[in-house]
């Protein structure tokens, strides 16, 4: 697996609109699961921009998958579909939402939460989001933009990332990846690739592109750098996410949670207060 692999991830997350749906106070409800059931994160109060994969907040990438809290919405969770060209809608259950009064794609709506994509056409600086609900405005913010703001989906309400291992099977404690096998992770606030990508669109799997920005992987307590063999976008899946193919390091040590964590030009990868693992044998 030194290329791109592909495959059907296990998760809704943000990768098809199923994302997060707001539970109690200080609780984001993510899944339903690869076995049925829900996850629950807790996230910190206050943020109301936050990482469709982390669950934290700050600045956004251009392209990043985003969750909204908002408070007016259809009262039953709604999930977009991509239209015949792949591509999601501007409009869903009455609500839309603006980027410096563009409309963007919505994943999924809700009168807690509306998930959205970021337009790769954002510059540096901040943008104006404002969402609405059957044409009123209801809820707005102001939100730093950089070029990258890279998060990882994890499997679950757990430290465990999202890592495919290379013989096609899930990373978990009970199936680590073996020392200098190639595994996939995926990610979203990647920022920009090198070539353009459709902000709601879905990547083709003969349309593959680098991500514009350096990439690196580090694992352990002691910051072992992996070695990167492919970074870029996420064949059949939604123009936000990211993929990382990399290499477990022969040093790095063996276990079931494992630090790991990844940097976009310098930035590094936001963890959900549970943090981010991955299993090495």
């Amino acid at each position: 697996m030194t290329g791109v692999q592909t495959c059907a991830l296990p998760i809704s997350v943000a990768l098809d609109g199923d994302t997060l749906l707001t539970g109690d106070v200080g609780h984001v409800h993510v899944g339903p699961n690869r076995v049925g059931g829900w996850y629950v994160f807790q996230i910190p109060s206050g943020p109301t921009v936050l990482s469709a994969a982390s669950l934290v907040g700050g600045p956004i990438a251009p392209g990043e998958l985003i969750a909204l809290l908002t408070d007016r919405g259809p009262g039953n969770g709604m999930v977009a579909s991509p239209s015949v060209n792949g591509n999601y809608p501007a409009q869903l259950g009455g609500v839309q939402v603006f980027f410096d009064e563009v409309a963007v794609p919505i994943l999924y709506a809700q009168e807690q939460q509306v998930n959205v994509q970021a337009p790769f056409e954002l510059e540096n600086g901040t943008t104006q989001i404002r969402v609405a609900y059957n044409g009123t405005s209801t809820w707005s913010s102001a939100v730093a933009v950089q070029a990258a703001a890279p998060a990882v989906f994890h499997a679950g309400a757990t430290p465990q990332a999202l890592v495919l291992n290379q013989d096609g099977t899930w990373n978990s404690a009970s199936n680590p990846a073996p020392r200098g096998s190639v595994v996939a992770i995926w990610g979203t606030g990647g920022g920009a690739s090198t070539a353009r990508s459709i902000t709601g669109g879905l990547t083709p799997l003969d349309s593959l592109a680098s991500l514009a920005l350096p990439v690196t992987v580090m694992m352990g307590d002691t910051n072992v750098a992996a070695r990167v063999t492919y970074s870029g976008v996420a064949p059949t899946l939604s123009s936000g996410v990211f993929q990382i193919n990399f290499e477990i390091p022969a040093g790095a040590l063996p276990g079931p949670n494992v630090p790991l964590s990844i940097a976009i030009a310098s930035v590094k990868s936001t963890d959900p207060l549970v943090g981010t693992t991955i299993a090495v044998k």
